[in-house]
């Protein structure tokens, strides 16, 4: 699989996901912090970066997930971090179940309150996900005789 292709799986997934109604994709934070279409609950996937070995691509993703938040409530906020590690942990089900990849299945939640567009909480995380090299005489680095 290739990192889009990968992108495009995880998207997918959190799209179809029942709690989750806005799935995003970004660069980096600033691009997060600009989107201001949001229907609550979002996830946020921002790529990170790739790590090359001998025979794997391992690409680094954080990922957030977050809803609405309202500071008059008492406990909200617990609420929504604890559906958020509910959503996070379906996700964990998830890739543990993909074939065409495998994830670092270490990894830690950890909550915020942010001012977004919004006031939102929930969690956020890194994970890794790895795919097999292709090492073969078809590709397209040019050969040197």
């Amino acid at each position: 699989m290739t990192l889009n292709e990968i992108i495009v799986a995880l998207k997918a997934y959190f799209n179809n996901h029942s709690f989750i109604n806005t799935v995003n994709v970004t660069m980096d934070d600033s691009d997060f912090n600009a989107v201001n279409d949001i229907v609550y609950p979002i996830v946020n996937i921002q790529y990170l970066d790739t790590d090359v070995s001998d025979i794997s691509l391992s690409h680094n993703f954080k990922i957030a997930i977050g809803d609405l938040t309202n500071p008059n409530v008492e406990l909200i906020d617990i609420e929504i971090i604890s559906d958020s590690i509910q959503v996070a942990d379906d996700f964990f089900g998830w890739l543990d179940n993909q074939y065409d990849f495998d994830w670092n299945k270490n990894t830690s939640l950890q909550p915020f309150s942010d001012s977004n567009v919004d006031r939102i909480s929930g969690v956020v995380f890194q994970i890794t996900v790895s795919v097999n090299r292709k090492l073969d005489s078809d590709c397209l680095a040019p050969h040197i005789n």
